[in-house]
């Protein structure tokens, strides 16, 4: 019996009894139990005429119990937001809309006009078909029987459904079931959400790729094959197509929504054709660009031991790529890659394994690929499988992957221009958590030359410290080579003070110069190590094509007239052409060119010392420079268009027309007398700054960060070398901050400040001075930042000799607890020194550290008290003496002293004496009982 609910009045559907004439059952009121009255017999006729069921006029006795059926399943269904109904999609297709019946064992009814698509539209009453479903890749059994004369049709599973579909819990996630008919008894069958899926089936292919790859295949049509090998590969090969047709509705979802219309072929054997692929690939590209061997590629591919899971890839096939599309493909590199964009590097091919994720940054990627050390890199997305994994999460995740990868795919292939928004905290100028100046401190091996490093490539790359050091955890080798590389761009400087180290050597001293040609001693002001870093860090000029040398000599040279040309007109010949021009004759040319020491030591100069890349500062006289130049490639050569200065160099002029004192660029010295002079105090950032006084060229704010790292800074007397720069460091008095102050130097007497992109980092041993002993001045004007010992850092590292280990943390932590309750914290012991037992935990190297390390520190830090060291090295509680690292020996007095025993016994002199006993540090037991001992 059923029931049913017109305008709110609830029926009953009674089947009469079956030896009647009339077939039809009655329709009685579920309420009463009786016959519907006039006004519910109207109302019910109407709404079955709505629904188009033609009722006969004695509605109380007959009614169509099949039609009625329909439309109460109809109406029952509607309610629950699901329709129990079948859909023709084609010869081959069709569709079912499920609700919560249909996951359960009984199936779910087949009306006729679809019994024909599951080949028993002519099965007799009670008969049965047994056919095969294959869903998400795998095979299950089921039947479908004609149950009765008057019963639909009905599909049973032979599986329980609902542990085979996971994800509709509620019936507005019922899915579509979509049957695809690929034999007279094999059918397909795909659970769809969401009709823009289209019928792909994500999971089945990830289920796919998981238990079929690599599986042995071969031509089923061969001779010799037997009956059960035949079938094998047949349905190796129909999963296989099953497979490359999904991964092809997964492109075609590409095409509709991106426009990314040629998908290259897809396969699912190996090159090899002997067995199925360990991976899928399908490549997609907008048709224009087909030939270029860049794509947007969808992977499917193993996951380690977690299964399978899908990679979305900016992609390039490279078999044979040139170098230039190589880079060229490479170039999204140059784009900022948005971090939280779940954007990953990868390296390698899945042709040789999956390829390996690169946890480093862009720019030392970049650098890898320029080097060679890296081939080729991907920019991928991951989507890997959730536990509650749904064919529309895929779906939606993959869709979105490749939307966020268009901008980089259509900048590589030359289409568009970048649109890729970068945060702006991301493109800060600076680095907010180090700041301008910094002292690290700790005791010794706490690792604050590693920590300065760390900081230097932070601070110039604008990154956390913490990034930075998961960075060096993975591969130091890598964070180093950054290091030295900004070294050698001159972005890292690194001294050491010491007792003797001053002024001169930081800011500018003078220095004497010997001239070897005339025996004699002169005297030039230098610019010392801090304030050559600080010219370079200051600014840079916009010149196209040109790229400052800072390690540039300058030359002073004086055009004069000759007797038909101004010196003026000569100087604009030379600019025309591309030269600077000296009035040496040929035989004095000849002279100088044999060495001989006499007046023309003037040509030797020009002659021989100019280097490609030194300047030229070209005067009339009275050291005014009218035009700057670079000496180009080229030796000097004779050159007959000018009635004199017939010798000549090749330069290319940055600036003329000007009028320059010299002297506001030379330190202060007044101009040459000489036609030709090195000037040694117009160092390269004076001539920078000449050109820009000059208007030739505007000054530019230099973005780049610069790091001066001082080692042992509190070794060296601060107002010594400071002097009056220990103001100018200050945050707030750098250059362009709004107290922005500079002091005038006193040897140079030119003005100096200290810019506000050059970074002062310092390093610190507290064992040799105490932060509370430092210089006043220095201590409020830098950061300090304290590095302790971390035994945490040795956690897992264990030395084993035989049956007897030491827990190396354990063994730190009980030292340095000594040390501090018997000296001070200052004075522990750093892990550093026991960082080398990462890669090689024997009692060698355990011994080594001890031996090298921790048994001198211990007596530099107790000053020959070895009863303290004994009780930091556990020996007073050894179990044997050959384990104790120093040992104590008794002896008489009375065999190393003469005299009266008596007056020998009233001395204050103790009869033991102590000795390191290294032979100790060869045993493991000398360790174990270090720490045993607490």
């Amino acid at each position: 019996m059923k029931q049913i609910k017109i305008n709110g009045i609830p029926y009953n559907l009674i089947s009469r009894n079956e030896k009647e004439d009339n077939p039809y059952p009655h329709i009685e009121n579920a309420l009463t139990n009786q016959t519907p009255t006039g006004d519910q017999k109207s109302i019910l006729r109407t709404f079955l005429a709505d629904n188009g069921v033609q009722t006969p006029s004695s509605i109380n006795t007959h009614s169509c119990v099949e039609q009625l059926t329909e439309i109460a399943d109809r109406i029952n269904a509607s309610r629950m937001g699901t329709f129990d109904s079948w859909t023709i999609k084609s010869n081959l297709v069709c569709a079912k809309k499920t609700d919560k019946s249909f996951f359960d064992y009984n199936g779910s009814g087949i009306p006729k006009d679809i019994r024909w698509f599951f080949g028993v539209d002519k099965l007799e009453l009670g008969g049965k078909k047994n056919i095969l479903l294959i869903y998400k890749g795998k095979e299950y059994s089921a039947s479908i029987q004609r149950e009765n004369e008057h019963a639909r049709t009905r599909l049973f599973w032979n599986s329980d459904l609902a542990e085979m579909v996971s994800g509709y819990n509620n019936p507005e996630s019922y899915p579509i079931a979509l049957f695809t008919q690929l034999a007279d008894t094999k059918y397909e069958m795909q659970m769809i959400g969401d009709a823009a899926v289209s019928g792909i089936d994500y999971i089945g292919v990830l289920n796919y790729l998981e238990n079929n790859m690599e599986v042995p295949y071969s031509n089923p049509e061969d001779p010799g094959i037997s009956a059960n090998e035949k079938d094998r590969l047949l349905k190796v090969k129909e999963k296989g197509q099953w497979v490359v047709a999904e991964m092809k509705k997964m492109a075609d979802a590409c095409r509709q929504k991106y426009n990314l219309d040629k998908c290259l072929p897809l396969s699912w054997l190996d090159g090899s054709n002997t067995k199925t692929r360990k991976y899928l690939w399908a490549q997609m590209k907008y048709s224009q660009y087909a030939d270029d061997p860049i794509s947007i590629s969808i992977f499917v591919e193993k996951n380690g031991t977690l299964g399978t899971r899908y990679r979305i890839s900016l992609e390039i096939k490279n078999d044979g790529t040139d170098k230039k599309t190589m880079e060229r493909y490479h170039s999204y590199l140059d784009i900022p890659i948005d971090n939280d964009a779940g954007f990953v590097f990868v390296s390698g091919s899945n042709e040789w394994g999956n390829p390996e994720e690169l946890k480093k940054p862009q720019n030392e990627i970049r650098e890898q690929l320029r080097n060679g050390e890296l081939r080729k890199v991907q920019l991928c997305r991951y989507i890997e499988r959730p536990s509650d994994e749904s064919n529309e999460y895929y779906h939606e995740k993959l869709l979105a992957a490749v939307g966020e990868l268009i901008p980089y795919y259509e900048y590589v292939i030359g289409l568009t221009e970048p649109e890729i928004e970068v945060k702006a905290e991301e493109a800060q100028s600076m680095n907010k958590e180090i700041g301008l100046n910094t002292i690290l401190y700790g005791p010794p091996g706490t690792g604050k030359t590693y920590n300065s490093m760390i900081y230097a490539v932070a601070i110039i790359e604008g990154k956390e410290t913490k990034e930075v050091y998961a960075e060096a955890s993975d591969n130091y080798e890598a964070v180093k080579a950054r290091y030295e590389a900004y070294k050698e761009e001159n972005q890292i400087a690194f001294t050491t003070f010491h007792q003797s180290y001053g002024y001169e050597e930081f800011i500018e001293g003078i220095r004497p110069v010997m001239d070897s040609d005339k025996d004699d001693i002169s005297y030039t002001v230098e610019p010392g190590i801090f304030k050559v870093f600080c010219d370079k860090a200051r600014s840079k000029i916009d010149a196209p094509d040109i790229e400052i040398n800072n390690d540039a000599t300058s030359w002073y040279i004086k055009i004069y007239p000759d007797e038909k040309k101004t010196a003026q007109e000569i100087l604009d010949f030379c600019i025309e052409e591309g030269t600077i021009r000296m009035d040496f004759t040929e035989e004095e040319i000849k002279n100088s060119a044999l060495g001989g020491k006499d007046e023309h030591e003037f040509l030797r100069w020009y002659k021989y010392d100019i280097e490609p890349g030194d300047y030229v500062l070209a005067s009339l006289g009275h050291g005014i420079i009218r035009a700057v130049g670079i000496f180009e490639e080229g030796d000097a050569f004779w050159d007959d268009k000018l009635d004199s200065h017939h010798f000549a160099r090749k330069v290319k002029w940055l600036a003329y027309d000007m009028s320059a004192d010299l002297k506001e660029y030379n330190n202060g010295i007044a101009f040459p007398r000489f036609v030709i002079s090195r000037l040694k105090n117009c160092v390269p950032s004076n001539v920078q700054r000449m050109l820009i006084d000059s208007g030739a060229y505007k000054e530019l704010k230099n973005d780049k960060r610069y790091v001066f790292i001082i080692d042992e800074i509190n070794r060296g007397n601060i107002s010594k070398i400071f002097g009056e720069l220990i103001t100018l460091i200050e945050t707030t008095k750098r250059s362009g901050e709004k107290e922005a102050m500079e002091a005038i130097l006193p040897y140079s007497k030119t003005p100096f400040s200290v810019p506000d992109n050059v970074y002062i980092l310092g390093t610190m041993n507290t064992a040799d001075r105490s932060i509370a002993l430092m210089d006043t001045a220095l201590r409020r004007r830098f950061d300090f930042v304290e590095k302790m010992p971390d035994p945490g850092l040795l956690r897992g590292i264990t030395v084993s000799d035989g049956n007897t280990s030491v827990n190396v943390e354990e063994l730190l932590r009980v030292i340095n607890q000594r040390i501090e309750y018997l000296f001070d914290r200052e004075h522990t012991i750093g892990h550093a020194f026991f960082m080398k037992l990462r890669d090689n935990p024997s009692l060698k190297t355990l011994s080594d550290i001890f031996k090298n390390n921790v048994i001198p520190l211990l007596q530099e830090y107790f000053y020959e008290d070895y009863e303290k060291i004994q009780l930091v090295l556990g020996d007073n509680g050894k179990s044997s003496s050959e384990y104790a690292f120093v040992k104590e020996e008794d002896y008489d007095l009375r065999k190393v002293f003469k005299g009266n025993p008596t007056s020998i016994d009233t001395l204050d002199i103790s009869g033991r004496k102590y000795k390191v006993q290294m032979s100790a540090c060869d045993y493991i037991q000398s360790y174990k009982e270090i720490s045993d001992t607490i």
